[in-house]
């Protein structure tokens, strides 16, 4: 025998469980002595209803609807006339819903017992949008009839979901295709006569799943567009207007995503403007980024007042200066970023203010809007410090540090597309580079905070196309 019973069909008060409640009704409808009755004999009492339209029978379910008067002790409670409606499932044996714990000639347990334990999905999972799969759990008992015990499941985003109870095997079922995208806290609950409740949870994250190819024009409600970057008419996005000190970026301010889980992937291509006669990795500057910035969407405008001032800086490095004067007028602080950058040009002390780990394009990681590694470093009484962008040459280039992992990737000046992912996967941050791993590091996952998506790009002094294309974003939204 199966049957659902969901809290939400009663809107008599919380003082009666729902089983309580299912049995008052019947036992009022049924007879004055309802325990004493045959089966045979409250069947026939509901169908003379029927007849009389008293209540509506409807395939195996028989709906009541009326005003019952509760004014009397049952079980040493004192209710109110009420109305309300509930639904019977004519499926069940009638005295499921009078008998209450071991049935009308034993009295409830002082101590009935109800253990809930959830074994799929795992607390904290990401589901699949393609496969959310289901919800499943056992009851263990303990003084108490199974055949009393209600169960409702609960979303904090979207309320009640449809359940599933089987009182002879004891397990919950619930298909979890029935949530939205976001994170939800689901709460098992069991509920006994006279007042009992037990309850469990779990959290899981149904990613939201943006994918394009940016060939429709960009909805000015999810896209900003900073400085010189242009949605091309082939269907991509450029970066720069292939002029010198030329940068720009593109923002998905209408879809920020949570900390929780990341799966982004995407294309991009660089090709050179111009042909100077010497290698590529000096005649394509300065090269492209993929950014999550921690800040609203209403601060994006502010944040580009500091990416855009003169030069490149691949448009995610802010300018100092200009941010210490925002940050003691404290009209700007510098906000939290998480960045893979694509570094196209070689930069060396001899010509530069700092030294890249190597004289290949490469791929690295950084954050909080900083470009020149090491930015930080220990002073003589142990604080963390800033250190200053003349001084940053003294310090040996970060070759090995961990904090800033970086992989050569000697191919992106082609002209080609190449295909990026960027995941965490089992507690690791992996960027792959045309399928093949560049980048594992379970040490920087901890800095990465969501945020509001931005690809990037700048040219410098030497004019480049830089491209992305084909964005797949499955992560959490907030």
């Amino acid at each position: 025998m199966r049957y659902n019973l969901t809290r939400h069909f009663i809107t008599l008060p919380r003082l009666l469980s729902p089983i309580m409640l299912r049995a008052i009704i019947l036992f009022c409808l049924l007879s004055q002595n309802a325990c004493d009755d045959t089966d045979s004999t409250r069947e026939k009492d509901l169908r003379d209803m029927a007849n009389q339209d008293m209540i509506s029978q409807d395939m195996d379910t028989i709906d009541l609807s009326m005003t019952v008067d509760m004014g009397v002790n049952y079980i040493d409670q004192e209710v109110a006339q009420e109305d309300y409606e509930v639904t019977v499932d004519m499926n069940v044996s009638l005295d499921s819903y009078v008998e209450q714990c071991g049935g009308s000639d034993d009295p409830c347990p002082d101590d009935p017992r109800v253990e809930i334990t959830i074994s799929a999905p795992l607390d904290q999972m990401q589901l699949s949008r393609q496969s959310p799969g289901l919800l499943q759990a056992v009851v263990g008992i303990e003084n108490i009839d199974p055949r009393t015990i209600g169960i409702y499941l609960e979303s904090s985003l979207q309320g009640p979901l449809l359940t599933t109870y089987d009182p002879v095997t004891l397990s919950i079922t619930s298909e979890l295709n029935q949530l939205t995208r976001g994170t939800h806290t689901l709460t098992l609950s069991a509920f006994a006569h006279p007042d009992f409740e037990w309850s469990t949870q779990v959290i899981v994250h149904v990613p939201c799943v943006i994918e394009t190819d940016f060939s429709a024009p960009l909805d000015p409600l999810n896209w900003y567009t900073m400085g010189d970057a242009y949605q091309a008419e082939g269907g991509w996005l450029e970066m720069t207007d292939q002029t010198p000190s030329s940068v720009g970026g593109i923002f998905l301010v209408g879809q920020p995503i949570q900390a929780v889980a990341l799966d982004v992937s995407f294309k991009l291509a660089v090709e050179a403007e111009l042909n100077l006669n010497v290698p590529l990795n000096e005649q394509i500057s300065d090269g492209l980024a993929m950014t999550f910035w921690k800040l609203p969407a209403t601060a994006i405008p502010s944040l580009e007042t500091f990416l855009t001032l003169s030069g490149s800086r691949m448009g995610y490095s802010l300018y100092r200066n200009e941010l210490t004067q925002a940050e003691t007028m404290g009209t700007f602080a510098r906000p939290e970023a998480f960045t893979v950058e694509f570094d196209t040009y070689y930069n060396t002390c001899a010509r530069n203010p700092h030294q890249d780990p190597t004289p290949d394009p490469h791929i690295a990681i950084t954050y909080d809007g900083y470009l020149m590694h090491p930015h930080h470093t220990t002073d003589e009484e142990g604080n963390y410090v800033e250190i200053p962008i003349d001084d940053i040459c003294n310090y040996p280039p970060p070759s090995n540090d961990p904090d800033h992992p970086w992989a050569a990737i000697p191919n992106l000046l082609d002209g080609a597309w190449h295909d990026v992912r960027i995941q965490i996967i089992d507690g690791d941050l992996v960027v792959t580079y045309d399928g093949e791993e560049k980048i594992r590091s379970s040490q920087i996952v901890s800095r990465f905070k969501g945020g509001i998506l931005a690809f990037s790009g700048g040219s410098g002094a030497v004019p480049a196309h830089l491209r992305f294309d084909d964005l797949i974003l499955n992560s959490t939204c907030e």
